[in-house]
């Protein structure tokens, strides 16, 4: 789950790149490339917490943020490597970016559907981006036979930094 996490901490970085950069044009086939360090995950709900790791470094990771033209409205995509997430800029300046995967499985007389939900937003401040990256997994049982199988919701929440690497943008 980590490196899910540290996907969805450098999506949340690259899009502010997309409005907020100077100098950057991007049209369709526009890119920005940026370098992100994401916190270890806080735990909340149902999470299993492992109280015998801990850590004080940081993941690091590069993201790509770009822009496809295209009408009524361009889109903007955070692209992690693992996965691309869509999203816009809000009329404050922030960005946000999200993301939804639904997996259900039937297994005879009962039905497990799993929805994991990721959000990123963040702020660009001159060539520096700082946000949060939330990843809710929901995870219900439906059915006569669910004894033991006890539904569950856990949020992960990660904060980043993140910063512009000039040398590698490129316009068409």
């Amino acid at each position: 789950m980590r490196t899910r996490t540290v996907f969805v901490a450098l999506l949340a970085v690259g899009l502010p790149w997309i409005a907020a950069c100077g100098g950057i044009d991007f049209s369709a086939g526009s890119y920005s490339v940026i370098r992100i360090a994401s916190s270890a995950a806080s735990l909340s709900g149902d999470c299993n917490n492992d109280p015998n790791h801990t850590t004080t470094f940081d993941s690091g990771a590069s993201i790509i943020l770009y822009g496809v033209t295209g009408e009524p409205t361009d889109t903007l995509y955070l692209d992690g490597g693992a996965g691309v997430l869509e999203g816009s800029q809000k009329d404050d300046g922030s960005f946000t970016f999200t993301g939804k995967e639904v997996d259900v499985q039937d297994q005879g007389p009962i039905t497990i559907t799993e929805i994991k939900t990721t959000t990123v937003k963040f702020t660009v401040d001159g060539t520096s981006v700082k946000g949060t990256a939330v990843e809710v997994d929901d995870v219900q049982c439906a059915g006569t036979g669910c004894q033991g199988n006890d539904s569950f919701k856990c949020t992960k929440t990660n904060g980043f930094d993140g910063v512009q690497i000039p040398s590698a943008d490129t316009a068409p």
